[in-house]
């Protein structure tokens, strides 16, 4: 069911799979705005009385570099969701074309992450990987 787009980014939840396409690099103020809002109601979606939990599938439609001002905003709305990720996400699962996986890969072992991430060329893969996080269900609680 996809319950955000915009012409730049489409959130669709298959549970337990929140699958965001990135459908181009050009993307507004007012689009990340619009992300940020629904991205912090999906994270107060209840199953049961209880947050739900989800692993995330995030692919390139169209692949570029995002404006650094962009990336600082989204980088932001993710920063203010780490607390509920911690207790939500099983983990994510980046859909990139092989040749740019190592390079990701380089990159990320840079930054400390508390929830796992790996790059995956489709989104067979991607829901494979998702499964594994979510039978090793090691949830960090800070």
């Amino acid at each position: 069911m996809v319950f955000f787009q915009n012409d730049a980014i489409s959130l669709d939840y298959q549970k337990p799979y929140l699958i965001m396409k990135i459908n181009k690099c050009s993307i507004s103020d007012l689009h990340v705005k619009q992300f940020g809002v629904v991205l912090k109601k999906f994270y107060k979606t209840t199953d049961k009385g209880m947050p739900i939990r989800f692993g995330m599938i995030i692919s390139f439609e169209k692949f570029g570099m995002f404006p650094i001002n962009i990336m600082q905003k989204i980088g932001k709305i993710f920063e203010s969701l780490k607390q509920q990720s911690q207790q939500q996400l099983y983990g994510s699962s980046i859909i990139l074309h092989p040749e740019l996986q190592h390079i990701f890969n380089r990159m990320l072992k840079m930054f400390k992450n508390d929830r796992p991430i790996s790059f995956v060329e489709n989104y067979q893969k991607a829901r494979e990987t998702i499964n594994k996080y979510i039978t090793e269900n090691n949830f960090v609680t800070k």
